[in-house]
């Protein structure tokens, strides 16, 4: 497997204990812990967000030296909250998130995501489940390297929260691209993921395949629940 980005000694101090990650090509991460696990400070961490510790590195090259068009270029970051300040319309919160000018391809992936009717409305008018696919599209946008999105799937329908683990499973095996997702629900991460990292008090404390890292002894042990008949229930 071909690593696209690399990290080193990332850490946050208090929230992230010194850490190396790695994120391969074409591959979907999914990142689960109880709350306040470290799940979003990794995440912090690895899109240079709060002046972590440590290094970053995407296809070998220096995240942090990196000038603004092609950062946006090689990674992008969905945070959790899907609050809006600005007094925009979606079209332009989107394009926002372009390396450069933007042409066809925004109408596109407008689409693609839904959201050509919603374009020209305000974001403070949209529900928070619209905002989260326009903050998505605004991530997607300028086609980066690494994707690393904070709970994307929160404040979805059913259908949407489908669509929307189908487009980034999509993103990684069929653009290519490192995908690393936190997310709350299991099932979703065994459906979607070709890997499970588990963190508790700011570390990892397992990581690998889906079906292994979800049977084994991690999950009671950092959860409090175990599989049970094909659900979960209180360890």
């Amino acid at each position: 497997m071909t690593m696209m980005l690399s990290a080193r000694a990332v850490a946050l101090p208090g929230r992230l204990e010194p850490a190396d990650f790695q994120l391969g090509a074409g591959k979907v991460t999914c990142l689960i812990g109880p709350n306040g696990s470290g799940k979003t400070s990794l995440l912090h961490a690895l899109a240079r967000i709060g002046k972590p510790a440590g290094a970053v590195e995407v296809e070998g090259r220096d995240v942090d030296r990196l000038a603004p068009e092609q950062r946006a270029r090689t990674l992008a970051y969905l945070p959790a909250s899907r609050d809006i300040a600005w007094p925009l319309c979606a079209r332009d919160v989107v394009a926002l998130g372009a390396a450069g000018a933007v042409g066809d391809g925004l109408n596109a992936l407008l689409a693609s995501l839904g959201l050509t009717e919603l374009a020209e409305r305000r974001m403070d008018r949209l529900s928070t489940g619209e905002r989260a696919r326009v903050l998505l599209a605004r991530a997607l946008i300028a086609e980066p390297k690494v994707l690393l999105l904070d709970e994307p799937t929160a404040n979805l329908d059913p259908l949407w929260k489908i669509r929307m683990m189908e487009r980034l499973r999509d993103e990684a095996h069929e653009a290519g691209r490192a995908v690393l997702i936190a997310v709350h629900d299991f099932d979703m991460a065994a459906a979607y993921a070709d890997r499970l990292v588990v963190m508790e008090r700011g570390r990892v404390v397992a990581d690998g395949v889906p079906n292994e890292v979800l049977s084994s002894p991690h999950i009671p042990e950092v959860f409090g629940v175990r599989q049970s008949g094909g659900g979960w229930r209180e360890a």
